[in-house]
């Protein structure tokens, strides 16, 4: 997946036996000061499918209250949903997505968060029983708007 601003790549694998590892890789194309950009947007993978999970966890690492939104894509680039939140000073926040989204087998993608100030993101993925696949701790953010 690549665009003017972005890359961004999400990979779930699997063996016979299930789902062994989740990888994500998100690099911008362009040097910030070249876009002029003014909030800092994170990207991570994530599903709501009968065979995997994930739970999103938001970090504040500032003393500084930090505004933003989620934004889920499916595989196809559609947006699914979207919710806006506000994080104290050193708050975090954890978001299942069974909670935030209706299951089905194309429940997958990419979230953007966007927020005012830069977050730790960490997903957390399972599978159908719900026994942890991998940890991810997205902590690269590039800049949009």
């Amino acid at each position: 997946v690549e665009s003017e601003t972005l890359l961004h790549l999400a990979s779930w694998i699997r063996d016979p036996s299930g789902w062994i590892a989740v990888n994500h890789v998100t690099r911008p194309s362009y040097e910030a000061e070249e876009l002029g950009y003014t909030h800092y947007w994170h990207g991570i993978g994530f599903a709501n499918t009968p065979s995997r999970k994930t739970g999103i966890l938001l970090v504040n690492p500032s003393a500084d209250e930090v505004e933003g939104d989620f934004r889920f894509f499916d595989s196809h680039g559609t947006q699914l949903e979207a919710f806006t939140f506000t994080l104290s000073p050193f708050a975090s926040t954890y978001q299942p997505t069974d909670y935030l989204l209706e299951e089905s087998s194309d429940a997958w993608g990419l979230v953007d968060v966007r927020v005012s100030s830069p977050i730790a993101l960490v997903a957390e993925f399972y599978d159908a029983d719900g026994e942890l696949i991998d940890i991810d701790l997205e902590s690269t953010y590039y800049f949009a708007r």
